[in-house]
């Protein structure tokens, strides 16, 4: 199992190639200004993880991803959004609590997941295939 990380695509450690250790809990965090490029001016699907750094849910929730694609078995790219340090996005993007796991299909909201929910978060992945 790949997540897909843009800037991580190229070779080097586990963590560089795109792959989740244990201790890399929010791999590939954008800022609002990487935002509209990276997300919403992409031709493909793109999950945005919104989270903060002090929210017990949101720690369980790249396990909870992780899981989820070995289990479905696909690569898709996945950015993450720190609340606190980009306070901008989750308002505009309709994001009240955290953590908040959105699928985008070229730059529009296809799907949303709230909470640390295994169930919901395999629901979303599996309407990729």
């Amino acid at each position: 199992m790949k997540i897909r990380f843009c800037k991580k695509l190229h070779g080097g450690s586990a963590a560089q190639s795109g792959e989740i250790s244990s201790n890399e809990s929010y791999p590939d965090i954008i800022t609002t200004e990487q935002f509209n490029g990276k997300v919403l001016g992409e031709n493909k699907f793109v999950l945005v993880l919104f989270f903060a750094k002090w929210c017990a849910p949101c720690k369980r929730m790249m396990p909870i991803i992780r899981e989820c694609l070995e289990k479905i078995e696909i690569e898709i790219t996945l950015y993450c959004v720190n609340v606190d340090e980009s306070p901008e996005l989750p308002p505009k993007h309709g994001v009240a609590g955290v953590p908040v796991l959105i699928l985008f299909n070229e730059g529009l909201e296809v799907y949303r997941v709230y909470g640390a929910d295994a169930t919901e978060v395999e629901h979303l992945l599996k309407r990729l295939k």
